[in-house]
């Protein structure tokens, strides 16, 4: 047997054993134990990379409405005015 092999039986009987000489020095965790978790400062598109709006973080949506429009058009509705008005008129004074 070579020095390299006789190496690597060494190695392994002392993993075996527990004992194996670079385990000992480095620490269980990486981690400190007093680490605090980073802020998300805000949440951006995967398409454009644009800040998400509010209406996106709510509904836990990935893409901004653009992007929503251009890759997926059967879910953004409608925008055509069908002539219908609403059945209940609006109030024309300022109620408080």
């Amino acid at each position: 047997m070579d020095k390299y092999e006789m190496y690597k039986v060494k190695k392994a009987i002392d993993q075996c054993n527990g004992s194996h000489s670079t385990y000992e020095r480095r620490p269980k965790t990486w981690r400190s134990k007093h680490r605090q978790w980073d802020r998300i400062i805000c949440t951006v598109c995967v398409g454009c990379g644009k800040p998400l709006g509010r209406y996106e973080n709510l509904n836990r949506l990935a893409y901004c409405f653009d992007c929503r429009r251009i890759l997926f058009p059967e879910t953004i509705p409608s925008q055509e005015f069908n002539g219908k008005r609403s059945p209940y008129p609006r109030p024309r004074g300022h109620f408080l």
